[in-house]
């Protein structure tokens, strides 16, 4: 989420940063909001049908280009690029999450563990916009931003597997 908030934040000043026009930004702001819509409504039915937390790997996967083609940003296939991918696929995240929480953790403890994980959820959405501007202001730029949003997604994604196999050993060692 810390990832997500942050591009949601900085974007558009990081590819004003690199000489695009702020207006037409603005606008591709603007497709990013409509491009989610599809993601939002389909996503949490896919997850419903198959494995979420595949398909919340899959998504994070998905979503990498986006951030990368940010790190440089100063190409307009680049700026294009990270707008539309990012558009159609960020808008998915929440719900998707939602579900795989559902499957992963409901029962008489889910509210318990969905209010302890939107702590967790508010640090990285106000944490990952606040470290992105300081370093926005420092010598690494929105470049060094960018690189350091690609490795926590990519961090992401590692922990995200790891707690697969976890939940895998966990079922499997559970008598039948």
């Amino acid at each position: 989420m810390a990832v997500l908030e942050a591009f949601n934040v900085h974007r558009i000043a990081r590819f004003e940063a690199t000489g695009f026009d702020p207006i037409m930004l603005g606008w591709w702001a603007v497709a990013v909001g409509v491009l989610s819509l599809p993601g939002r409504y389909l996503l949490p039915m896919l997850a419903n049908r198959f494995d979420s937390a595949r398909i919340w790997i899959a998504l994070t996967l998905l979503i990498l280009p986006s951030v990368l083609v940010a790190i440089r940003g100063s190409e307009a296939w680049e700026m294009n690029s990270h707008f539309i991918l990012f558009g159609l696929l960020f808008g998915a995240f929440m719900p998707l999450r939602a579900v795989l929480m559902s499957d992963w953790y409901s029962g008489p403890r889910f509210g318990a563990l969905m209010g302890i994980q939107a702590v967790a959820l508010a640090g990285g959405r106000a944490g990952g916009p606040a470290l992105v501007g300081w370093m926005a202001d420092s010598p690494l730029g929105y470049t060094g931003g960018m690189i350091f949003l690609a490795v926590l997604l990519i961090c992401s994604l590692l922990c995200t597997m790891m707690a697969i196999q976890q939940r895998r050993k966990a079922w499997s060692s559970m008598p039948q």
